[in-house]
């Protein structure tokens, strides 16, 4: 039976408390998460650091990485937080990050995004051109692919046969349907538990062994939400 680990994501979007975050941490021994610095410049990102030195978090096996970090700051999450796989956007800036990152490619994915010009990108050449290690296969972009945009959707499903997905993230889907002439109906802020339902219809083998939730929610509400997800996969390995 294939083995699953979700991870509470500390994000950093503007709805998301990520400095409260850290002190539920304490609260709730909290010693491995997702890190999602993608909303903080250097600056933010070294107070960033300096409060999770001090923290029980000592583990953040994916990290979601920014187009203008350092070297040093991949080695950083590796030596320190014992990370495994990285992932970034597929655009002009992650292919130059790319390309300044080369000793790092084997483990940084690429994330799977439904807009055109980003999923102009995100195709088998550019993947093997910038010697991308997979795919970081985004479930809530993927549902958005399926509804609203079937041919990227089939595109999408051609590359992950191709390459390897080692991590997913996880966002809500649903709950703000009058968005239904194409426009996102996936978000950060889970509100009601049949935003997860969308996760029940994923085949099994889009799930990764890392499962990061991308959401604003707080951590204790997210340990609440990780048994959820950890539930629905354990009803789809069984059915499987």
């Amino acid at each position: 039976m294939k083995s699953f680990k979700v991870l509470l994501g500390l994000t950093t979007t503007p709805g998301s408390n990520w400095k409260e975050k850290i002190k539920e941490s304490y609260r709730y021994n909290i010693t491995e998460v997702a890190l999602f610095p993608t909303f903080l410049d250097l600056r933010e990102r070294g107070s960033l650091y300096e409060m999770l030195e001090d923290s029980p978090i000592v583990s953040a096996p994916v990290v979601h990485l920014r187009d203008d970090m350092n070297e040093y700051e991949l080695e950083m999450f590796i030596r320190r937080y014992k990370t495994k796989l990285f992932n970034i956007h597929p655009n002009k800036k992650g292919e130059k990050f790319l390309q300044r990152m080369r000793k790092f490619s084997d483990i940084i994915f690429i994330e799977n995004n439904y807009q055109e010009k980003k999923f102009a990108y995100f195709n088998d050449e550019w993947m093997m051109k910038n010697q991308a290690g997979g795919v970081c296969l985004d479930l809530s972009h993927l549902e958005e692919e399926r509804i609203f945009y079937p041919d990227i959707y089939k595109k999408t499903v051609n590359i992950v046969k191709r390459f390897p997905i080692d991590f997913n993230h996880v966002s809500p889907f649903g709950g703000n349907e009058n968005r239904n002439d194409g426009g996102r109906v996936s978000s950060h802020f889970l509100t009601n538990w049949h935003q997860l339902n969308y996760l029940k219809n994923m085949p099994v083998n889009f799930f990764a062994g890392y499962i990061a939730l991308e959401m604003e929610n707080c951590f204790r509400e997210q340990i609440i939400i990780k048994k959820m997800v950890e539930g629905i996969l354990k009803e789809k390995s069984h059915a499987e």
